[in-house]
């Protein structure tokens, strides 16, 4: 297992050429610290990360702490990998990204979308507030007689359920019952009667089923459950505020898995229940058990690629759009670029999605070769690419 190794935090603190020359009507660069953070947040919003970066080359702290407390924590770190990866960008390069960025400011003033100086920031935040985008809007305020059907279909629905949950206690009693006197034995088989349909199961498969069972249970009362098996170039464990190589620890439940621009890694669940591929520029938080008394292991990818290699179908890979499940022996890629937009490519097995976004959140099955692709409104291409291993 090979890491690489980096040279220690580059000092952004450096001085540039001298400042230019400021006026007290046209809006400067440092000046950015005093706008609201709702101005900032529109102004960056169609930056890149890599401009960004470069911008806060040499910037004031409080120009630096503006920034990134009006982007995610996600968005944030890749800031901070480009910040690492442009340290020896040159004077004239932020010079010139900082003009282009001023002047796209200076047309935002000029057009009214952002105000200054910061007085008629406040009169007008406070006389003209900026319309909020449509997905931030409230939701508009149900009639009265909507509310109230709302109220007896909810009523209704919780009763319908309590009948089926009495109705299938029942039934799985009887089954239970007569199950001894259903069992036969076929060629080392068992096939057991239960209602409306008959299972066959081979011994070693669910002895199998079951020492897994055993070991995701002994996991559960421990710390680690996962192991890093394998990695190249930098790859990191990260705890709550602490950042170590993944030469040197082991994730556990809540951490995450990073990995930069030439990192991979492999990594192992204890529970042999699957093995997961970790590509460049990724972000894989681990985590627990789902619920209390829940065996199933979960993970979270935030931004990168992962292949998934499944062994138990239990396991749980979310995005921030989606959660996806896989047939024992499944093999799916997932990918999430920064704005959570999600592709899931299957290359063996059946793959079933969950949308947790949009109006249409049905299940969707992904068979190999099939490709789904959900943004965060909700809308989903389905498409069909070449099989590859």
């Amino acid at each position: 297992m090979s890491i690489g190794i980096f040279s220690p935090q580059p000092d952004w603190s450096c001085p540039l050429s001298p400042p230019e020359e400021q006026s007290s009507e046209e809006i400067q660069f440092d000046d950015l610290a005093k706008l609201v953070n709702r101005d900032i947040q529109f102004i960056v919003r169609d930056m890149k990360e890599k401009d960004i970066a470069v911008c806060l080359k040499g910037a004031k702290e409080e120009v630096r702490d503006k920034i990134f407390s009006n982007v995610s924590q996600r968005v944030g770190a890749v800031i901070r990998e480009e910040m690492r990866l442009t340290a020896a960008a040159k004077v004239s390069e932020v010079q010139d990204v900082r003009q282009q960025l001023m002047q796209r400011v200076r047309g935002l003033q000029v057009s009214g979308e952002i105000t200054w100086p910061p007085t008629a920031v406040l009169r007008r935040e406070s006389l003209e507030p900026r319309p909020r985008p449509a997905q931030w809007r409230k939701p508009p305020v149900k009639p009265a007689s909507q509310s109230r059907n709302y109220i007896i279909g909810l009523v209704a629905t919780v009763g319908v359920i309590g009948l089926l949950v009495v109705i299938t206690g029942k039934s799985k009693k009887s089954a239970s019952s007569g199950a001894d006197s259903s069992q036969k034995t076929t060629g080392g088989r068992s096939v057991v009667s239960s209602g409306k349909s008959s299972s066959i199961s081979s011994p070693k498969k669910a002895a199998g089923s079951e020492s897994r069972k055993r070991k995701r249970k002994q996991q559960a009362d421990s710390e680690s459950s996962s192991s890093v098996t394998g990695s190249q170039g930098p790859v990191y464990i990260v705890s709550g505020n602490s950042r170590t190589s993944a030469e040197d620890a082991q994730p556990k439940p809540g951490d995450k898995v990073e990995t930069g621009t030439e990192g991979k890694a492999i990594l192992d669940l204890e529970d042999n229940s699957a093995r997961v591929q970790v590509g460049p520029n990724s972000s894989l938080e681990i985590g627990a058990a789902q619920v209390a008394g829940s065996l199933s292991s979960n993970f979270n990818l935030w931004v990168g690629n992962v292949i998934v290699e499944v062994n138990d179908p239990e396991l749980v890979m979310n995005s921030p759009v989606a959660g996806i499940t896989g047939s024992e022996g499944a093999r799916y890629r997932l990918r999430v670029v920064l704005d959570a937009t999600t592709t899931i490519t299957a290359h063996e097995g059946v793959i079933r999605i969950i949308p947790t976004v949009g109006a249409d959140r049905k299940q969707i099955v992904l068979r190999r070769g099939d490709r789904v692709k959900i943004y965060p409104t909700g809308k989903i291409q389905k498409d069909r690419v070449t099989s590859r291993k």
